[in-house]
């Protein structure tokens, strides 16, 4: 009986503590789930903030701000993503500005090509006309050459006349001296015949 007792006894004293403390635990385990579930989802809801941005972003909307208000491991990623965007941003002004000068620098270069076509031509016509020129000159010098040829075939027989003319000459005279010797012989005899017929 006494072995009884004690045994209820026990079991009456510890109900309330398996009582306070079973409601303890269920307490505990109902706060910790609350606390898990609000930091659970407070990280998804800074998680899924950042994902949005970040679509948004690789859609090329680069005006979205990130704001950063924690300092844990999402604010560090949130810093990497606003980073990343303001890279982005100085990336774009700087392609931006190389294509306003790539441009630009076609549209010298069309000029360019535009005036190298100009002078080209000038180019072609100046040959051209250098072309004519020299073709008109070489018609020309051709022209010279037969002239030439003909004043000097020309000269040359002239010059082979001249011969001609100097050697009748040189025999006309000769025979002219001959024949002045032979009226000089004719009118001795006319004077001797002249004389003895006296």
């Amino acid at each position: 009986v006494a072995g009884t007792m004690f045994s209820k006894e026990v079991n009456d004293t510890a109900k309330p503590i398996l009582k306070t403390t079973m409601f303890i635990i269920v307490i505990s385990v109902i706060v910790g789930a609350a606390i898990v579930v609000v930091i659970v989802l407070s990280i998804t809801k800074r998680l899924k903030d950042l994902q949005q941005k970040a679509k948004k972003i690789s859609e090329g909307d680069l005006t979205e701000n990130i704001k950063i208000t924690s300092k844990d491991e999402i604010g560090d990623l949130g810093q990497s993503f606003s980073d990343m965007q303001s890279s982005l941003r100085t990336l774009l002004k700087t392609v931006e500005d190389n294509s306003v000068q790539v441009a630009s620098a076609a549209e010298q270069l069309t000029a360019s090509a535009e005036q190298t076509g100009i002078a080209t031509q000038q180019v072609a016509t100046a040959i051209q006309e250098v072309a004519s020129s020299a073709e008109k000159q070489t018609y020309g010098i051709d022209k010279n050459v037969d002239s030439l040829e003909e004043i000097s075939q020309g000269a040359s027989i002239i010059a082979q006349n001249s011969l001609n003319v100097t050697d009748l000459t040189k025999e006309t005279i000769f025979k002219a001296e001959e024949g002045g010797k032979s009226v000089k012989k004719t009118v001795a005899q006319m004077n001797c015949i002249f004389l003895s017929v006296k």
